[in-house]
């Protein structure tokens, strides 16, 4: 996922759609709970991106949403500021400053309410709610919630039927028909609202929007034949202002259940009736086919169409930039207007995170672009200083050595690349994983760490070791699936790519090394959060744009590994040089005594049956013993020569 970039990630519909708690009321011997989310979808140059918390935490009589927030960050040991003031400035480590912010929000609605207002013993906290920390870059604008927009239409209307997640097709009609399968008893309905500043609320038969009866995202409805759920979006008394001209708007879905066809018992044949020539039976009539699952081609193939036709020359689209250049998708025009608008941004908002240096270089780099040298700035040489790379915490010295390589840059500074290295190997954990914080390893710190040091693991004995414990651990991990789980415990789509990034650059097959095929691959896990050209972060969840993004990387990176060519982040092809030994290696003593290690190196590598990291035969090594071989016969003639000419002449 980018600049991790990322811990977990989805968009704010999402988060707050998927879990199965049913009963707003506590229904006896249950437990009452309530959802904490806190999440950074937009600022992807923070010390963490995706979801830091996502929680159901215990409702007692007496809690408030402060105190449990405040509780739960505490019981993670991470840091928060400003709660009990009912204003929150800072998460585990990331600030409010300048545009950037939290916003709090409640049932997937940015409201006129802060986190203070929200309490148990008066009914404004109860079992069900949902609880959600967004940072945004622009005042809301960017997830979601926009004061200039006065639409109260829903963006995504989606429900869950017998385990089954369904999307209607919104048009500019309010009323939809749907057909539930046969003896289907319950639904549970999810909508998002176009402009989250407007609250939406679902109710069954009748629309009662001063009467507390309606059933949250989380709850089940009991449905009929004939019954309709309506949601409101928008009504004014729910809400402490409202800009002029907003207008309410609800939507009704009619719902269908067709009635369960009783069994026919089967009559007894005559067996002195049945004719000894056999029936032919279509294959139609006796088996459906199965659903077939896309490609890794072909879901590549989908989201590069649907990026390349979307408004992506903007900042903020970095990833799928950087993506398209590789795929050599990215035209003159469309790199001309990306390039003027980061001239422009960076101009405007003087960059102070490593990670901000390490994400710009890559993928100027990844156009062919110098960023040494990018409008006259030099994005590359910040990250030379070590000690501002741990800004932002490992994932700044990950990135930075990442960015360093991806050219290379400062090629000839060994010292730099060696306290990177150090740094992330000195964070490895005992059971070779990596954590962004804590004593627990995370799949995506892990993967992270295995990127950057991909590139040393051939040559030098200390990092083949590192990266040989990573990988046994994450095939321990992986879920049955294939698919692997953020450190929330929850399988998505963020951190399964992130990992097949990783092992592709490691020149390790997701889809084919018996290591990480269990009962499905990696790359069929990718398949489970995949809905037409996007991607979404759990297998229930609405289709969002980091999910999208680090899926994107995820099968940019695979197609790379199949094809034979460069790996994700070496952007070495960019600036026309189709070979590792034609990069200008930036060579490194990387902890080695005596053993030449290269950043540009080639990658480790399995076969599919081999449980051993072994290291690549490159053409380059044939090459070389080819010049050799021809040096040393060519030198044997010259004094064969000179011994003959010498003889000659006495």
């Amino acid at each position: 996922m980018g600049t991790k970039e990322k811990i977990i990630s989805c968009v704010l519909a999402a988060v707050l759609s998927g879990s199965a708690l049913t009963l707003s009321a506590a229904a006896e011997g249950e437990i009452p709970k309530v959802r904490i989310v806190v999440s950074n979808n937009t600022n992807d140059s923070a010390p963490w991106t995706g979801d830091l918390i996502d929680e159901w935490v215990e409702l007692k009589d007496n809690s408030t949403a402060a105190g449990l927030f405040s509780e739960l960050v505490s019981a993670k040991g991470l840091t928060q500021t400003g709660a009990e003031s009912g204003y929150v400035t800072e998460i585990g480590g990331l600030s409010a400053e300048g545009m950037g912010g939290w916003m709090f929000g409640y049932d997937d609605w940015f409201g006129n309410n802060g986190i203070s207002s929200f309490k148990a013993e008066d009914g404004s906290l109860e079992n069900g709610d949902e609880l959600h920390f967004a940072y945004s870059m622009n005042w809301g604008v960017d997830i979601g919630a926009d004061f200039n927009n006065t639409s109260t239409k829903l963006s995504a209307l989606n429900y869950y039927c017998d385990n089954t997640y369904h999307s209607i097709e919104l048009t500019d009609e309010t009323s939809y028909d749907i057909e539930l399968p046969e003896g289907a008893e319950q639904i549970r309905v999810i909508p998002t609202a176009e402009n989250k500043n407007y609250r939406f609320k679902v109710y069954k038969n009748s629309y009662t929007p001063d009467e507390k009866n309606d059933y949250k995202t989380s709850e089940y409805i009991d449905i009929n034949d004939g019954d309709s759920v309506i949601i409101g979006v928008g009504h004014a008394s729910w809400h402490g202002w409202m800009p002029e001209g907003v207008t309410e708007t609800v939507y009704t879905i009619n719902v269908t259940v067709p009635s369960v066809q009783e069994s026919i018992e089967p009559s007894v044949p005559d067996v002195s009736q049945i004719s000894a020539e056999p029936s032919v039976i279509e294959k139609s009539e006796i088996s459906k086919p199965e659903t077939t699952k896309p490609s890794a081609d072909e879901m590549l193939k989908a989201v590069t169409d649907k990026i390349s036709l979307a408004d992506h020359n903007k900042v903020g689209f970095e990833w799928e930039n950087m993506a398209l250049s590789k795929l050599g998708k990215m035209s003159d025009n469309d790199k001309k207007a990306y390039l003027d608008e980061l001239k422009k941004f960076i101009s405007e908002n003087p960059l102070d995170r490593p990670t901000d240096f390490a994400k710009y270089t890559i993928v100027l780099s990844s156009m062919g672009i110098d960023a040494e040298n990018f409008e006259g700035n030099d994005l590359v040489k910040k990250l030379t200083d070590t000690e501002f790379d741990k800004k932002t915490g490992l994932n700044g010295t990950i990135y930075a050595l990442i960015a360093l390589d991806s050219k290379p840059y400062y090629k000839d500074d060994n010292k730099t690349r060696d306290v990177l290295i150090n740094d992330i190997l000195d964070g490895q954990l005992e059971d070779g994983g990596w954590a962004f914080f804590g004593e627990n390893y995370d799949c995506d710190m892990t993967a992270m760490a295995l990127k950057a040091i991909a590139p040393y693991s051939k040559t030098n004995e200390k990092i083949k070791t590192a990266v040989e414990k990573a990988v046994s651990l994450l095939s321990g991990v992986q879920k049955a699936d294939g698919a692997f789980c953020g450190f929330d415990g929850a399988e998505n789509c963020d951190t399964t790519a992130e990992v097949i990034s990783a092992l592709s650059i490691l020149g390790i097959d997701p889809a084919n090394d018996k290591r990480f095929v269990k009962d499905g691959s990696a790359i069929d896990a990718l398949t489970l959060f995949y809905k037409d050209g996007d991607f979404s972060h759990t297998a229930d969840d609405a289709v969002n744009k980091y999910s999208t993004s680090e899926a994107f990387l995820a099968l940019c990176a695979y197609d790379r590994f199949k094809s034979g060519k460069t790996s994700l982040y070496d952007m070495s092809d960019a600036f026309g040089k189709q070979t590792q030994e034609n990069s200008g290696k930036a060579e490194s003593s990387a902890l080695q005594s005596g053993t030449k290690s290269s950043a540009s190196a080639p990658s480790v590598t399995t076969s599919s049956d081999s449980s051993n990291i072994e290291a690549v035969q490159t053409s380059d090594d044939s090459l070389s013993v080819l010049i050799i071989i021809i040096t040393v016969l060519s030198a044997s003639g010259l004094v064969i020569l000179f011994l003959y000419k010498r003889k000659i002449s006495k």
